[in-house]
């Protein structure tokens, strides 16, 4: 059965006596592995407790399919109820995780999963179980994200001035593992009583990985080639995978298809700009609307269906994907400059890999 997001917190702190098992999943990482953690101290007290806790992962299913219903089977040698922590779940998964459900034993399952999309067999297989709750993570939006900084920096007796706190509504949200730890490198900074400026917290919120993805992805969006390479090499010298670059990217066009579509229906740009959540950040506002008018609608799905190709292609090929992820967002780069020069490079958004 599906949770509402805004029941995720409560219900994994105090998993009902009526669950079995709990899957999290989607593209916000950070909050899959928060979320799960949460379950699993909820349920045993220690996350490190190896008599009441197995932790899986995907691959030792694969190799021991068996394993999973063995483990929900087994008895802790010191009482109470023991939990069984999957990674990494998907698809693949799902008759291990069907038997897993129907063994003998009281074992709760706290499963981590991926993007797992609509026609997933293990997401159809426990939305549609009366014992398993499922939760969907996805890229934390504004409110959510007010909402961390009240919890983090507000909670600390931490002030933010209004330009820090939009900079911070703007910048972060992609993964709420790396959100938290901003925030509280920012509390540590300010010290108890503290006040940020906005000069404190671009200070030391800019050069992190989040800021870095935001100036390659509006570099690309703008046809600014040389920004791009010296932003992706950049970004994956220093370990941002491929993928979450694609991402980012998807996250920017989707964005920017949004407005389209509604200036395409007479809506003024700049109300539709406004309108946006989270709200571009007011630095941005000018290379957005620039960007708004030289990506149509067509010309802004042609470049996310070009970005989900990509990822398609780091997952499933083998080849490289940073080569992948590269030839996708030059080929985008090429595709805005063809488009501002009146579109003579028209062809170049099409598939390199």
């Amino acid at each position: 059965m599906k949770i509402r997001p805004q029941e995720a917190d409560a219900l994994c702190a105090a998993p009902p006596a009526t669950l079995r098992a709990i899957l999290i999943y989607g593209a916000d990482d950070g909050r899959v592995r928060e979320l799960g953690r949460r379950a699993v101290t909820a349920l045993v007290g220690d996350v490190n407790d190896p008599f009441r806790v197995a932790e899986l992962t995907a691959d030792t299913i694969k190799t021991d399919p068996a394993r999973l219903a063995d483990e929900m089977g087994a008895q802790s040698l010191i009482g109470g109820r023991r939990v069984v922590w999957l990674r990494d779940g998907h698809g693949s998964l799902t008759p291990s995780v069907t038997a897993a459900l129907t063994a003998a034993g009281d074992a709760f399952l706290v499963i981590e999963g991926g993007a797992l999309e609509a026609r997933s067999s293990l997401r159809k297989l426990c939305e549609g179980h009366d014992q398993c709750a499922v939760i969907a993570c996805y890229r934390d939006e504004a409110p959510d994200l007010d909402k961390l900084i009240r919890e983090v920096v507000e909670a600390a007796g931490v002030t933010l001035e209004p330009a820090a706190r939009q900079y911070l509504l703007a910048t972060l949200g992609g993964d709420r593992a790396v959100s938290r730890g901003e925030l509280e490198k920012l509390v540590l900074f300010a010290e108890p009583a503290g006040q940020l400026s906005f000069a404190d917290v671009a200070g030391l919120v800019g050069d992190s990985d989040l800021v870095l993805l935001d100036d390659l992805i509006f570099a690309m969006a703008d046809g600014a080639i040389d920004g791009l390479c010296r932003h992706l090499d950049r970004a994956l010298a220093e370990g941002t995978g491929a993928v979450a670059i694609l991402r980012a990217g998807q996250r920017h066009f989707q964005r920017l298809h949004l407005v389209a579509g509604l200036t395409a229906a007479g809506q003024p740009l700049d109300t539709a700009i406004r309108g946006l959540r989270p709200p571009v950040f007011f630095k941005k506002i000018k290379a957005f609307k620039r960007q708004a008018r030289l990506w149509t609608d067509y010309h802004a799905m042609a470049a996310l269906n070009r970005l989900n190709e990509a990822e398609l292609a780091c997952k499933t090929t083998g080849l490289p994907a940073d080569t992948v992820c590269a030839q996708a967002c030059l080929g985008i780069a090429l595709r805005a400059q063809g488009q501002a020069n009146g579109g003579s490079a028209g062809g170049a958004i099409g598939r390199r890999h």
